[in-house]
């Protein structure tokens, strides 16, 4: 492979893109692109509803299929010249926080240069030679006088599509396991019933009929079973992820009789506010027997019960809102659950077989997923190894 400098890669001078010249006002609607890059992974297009840029723009900037876009600025010195390649045809404009790299297509393969630009022998001289105050920079100038090691085209060209053809893979993969994601939402809507209603809009067609109204307290009892000695630090769980968790910290071995006792199936208050879960919300046990900090009260089932259907049901923020919203009282950065209160609320339950076969629905939906996200991450990995050995 031979030494080039980045600016000896390019059929002209890297550029910086032009100025938005953004309005409030609406008016006619330009079919033009704008490339932005919120992630180093792709280049975004978004297709403009305001006429912010001109034709004349579009021809100022002269964007072709295969010009590099590169990031100028970053919160931390490794997410500068982040690179994308285009790789379609239209009008596009850029703006100028990216820099951009009009590859001489005839003597270099855009997509090999553009994986090349992430490779730690050119990344590393971009960190050297780049400005830091609040921000990392990085001009044109600076980048131009980077080196990088380049093969004969023939060899950048069968890099540069075996990368394309990863890429492919992942994007496929990532699909697949967004839609799976979209899927479990759309269904943990729909099999259980909104509020006013006493049936759910989707079930399996064996069942007909409302769900019963109980009162929580005929469902679940509140328990302060403290820690014998019998778990140790090993048997610590974390209710947020419901995991078991051992790094602890505690002053010596007893403290831990101050835990509460959570066995498989009981659930316990997670009382911190978030966007997805204004008034805290309850987590099932589903992985054995532990313990928990005192701070979370912990109920217990009285009843027989699916384990998987109170998973996905006592979560459900859609369903449980109500009833918290009633029984918790605010703090600074959380909700106090008052339990008396909580016993007194009313929930619609499904039959025990109907309990059955919406637990393992969403149990198997699970699976699927994991299963898909386990094939992307063996996919992205396999991409990373490929990058450190296909480079020098």
């Amino acid at each position: 492979w031979e030494q080039r400098k980045l600016g000896d890669v390019g059929k002209e001078k890297l550029s910086n893109g032009i100025m938005n010249n953004q309005s409030d006002e609406p008016t006619e609607v330009k079919h033009i692109n704008v490339i932005n890059m919120y992630s180093p992974d792709r280049i975004h297009v978004d297709e403009l509803t305001y006429s912010l840029y001109s034709d004349e723009d579009v021809e100022k900037c002269n964007v072709e299929y295969g010009d590099i876009f590169m990031t100028r600025s970053s919160l931390k010195p490794e997410g500068i010249a982040e690179a994308n390649v285009l790789l379609d045809k239209g009008k596009y404009v850029y703006d100028d926080h990216l820099i951009r790299l009009k590859v001489d297509t005839s003597v270099y393969d855009p997509m090999f240069v553009k994986i090349n630009l992430g490779n730690s022998l050119i990344k590393s001289q971009f960190i050297k030679k780049s400005k830091t105050t609040a921000f990392t920079t990085i001009g044109q100038d600076d980048i131009a006088s980077c080196e990088g090691m380049f093969p004969k085209y023939d060899e950048q060209k069968q890099i540069g599509e075996f990368f394309i053809g990863i890429d492919n893979l992942i994007a496929l993969h990532q699909r697949k396991y967004e839609k799976l994601l979209q899927m479990k939402k759309a269904m943990l809507a729909a099999m259980f019933p909104e509020e006013g209603e006493n049936e759910p809009r989707v079930r399996f067609r064996e069942f007909a009929g409302a769900w019963k109204k109980v009162a929580f307290g005929d469902l679940y009892q509140n328990v302060t079973e403290k820690n014998d000695m019998s778990f140790g630090v090993d048997r610590n769980i974390t209710v947020a992820a419901m995991q078991f968790k051992a790094d602890i910290s505690i002053s010596n071995e007893s403290y831990l009789r101050t835990y509460n006792v959570c066995r498989l199936g009981d659930i316990a208050f997670e009382g911190h506010k978030s966007n997805e879960f204004r008034y805290g919300r309850f987590v099932e046990n589903d992985i054995g027997d532990g313990i928990v900090s005192h701070i979370f009260s912990v109920f217990r089932p009285k009843s027989e019960y699916d384990i998987n259907f109170w998973k996905y049901y006592i979560n459900n923020e859609r369903v449980m809102r109500p009833l918290l919203m009633r029984s918790t009282k605010s703090s600074t950065m959380m909700h106090d659950l008052v339990v008396n209160d909580i016993l007194k609320e009313e929930i619609l339950v499904p039959t025990l077989p109907e309990q059955h076969r919406i637990g393992a629905f969403f149990q198997n939906l699970d699976r699927l997923i994991a299963v898909r996200q386990k094939k992307l991450a063996k996919l992205q990995n396999l991409k990373k190894a490929l990058l450190q050995k296909m480079f020098v």
